[in-house]
């Protein structure tokens, strides 16, 4: 088995290619393997990388404004204003909480919004019994997908 190589990173591996394969790297994810300028090599026991713009992780630094990044392979990369960093607890936090954030508020719009406008009209009809019931009805609606849609807790500092 042979590994057609783009840079440092196994494109694919075939009867045709640069390099040969060892036998104890085919079981592994051909996005795992990296030529190191020697051999191919498992990345996912390599520690420090050089970053490309595109946030893949190469063994070799291709290019000079490629960041050096200690980290482990299976590191989800984030980007912000200092360059590339692995991505932390608060970063998950963050992403958790929007995704809650929006399943609520759809859920808001679709169940308990509706509510709140029609004890509002009845409101304004001076249908006071009624537009009481419907607030009450809007106010559970909202308990309720509060408590099946809780906020993460936050990370300890």
């Amino acid at each position: 088995m042979k590994a057609i190589i783009e840079q440092d990173l196994v494109i694919s591996l075939g009867d045709l290619g640069d390099i040969d394969v060892p036998s104890h790297l085919l079981t592994l994810p051909v996005e795992n393997l990296r030529y190191n300028g020697q051999e191919l090599i498992n990345a996912s026991i390599i520690s420090t990388f050089y970053i490309c713009p595109s946030g893949l992780k190469h063994v070799v630094r291709h290019n000079a404004e490629w960041q050096r990044l200690d980290c482990t392979f299976n590191e989800i990369l984030i980007k912000d204003d200092t360059g590339w960093r692995a991505q932390n607890e608060h970063d998950v936090y963050q992403h958790q909480l929007l995704v809650i954030d929006g399943a609520r508020r759809n859920l808001y719009r679709e169940v308990s919004d509706p509510l709140y406008m029609e004890s509002y009209r009845k409101k304004e009809n001076g249908e006071f019994e009624e537009a009481a019931i419907f607030k009450s009805q809007a106010d559970a609606a909202v308990q309720q997908i509060q408590i099946k849609n809780p906020f993460p807790t936050p990370p300890i500092n």
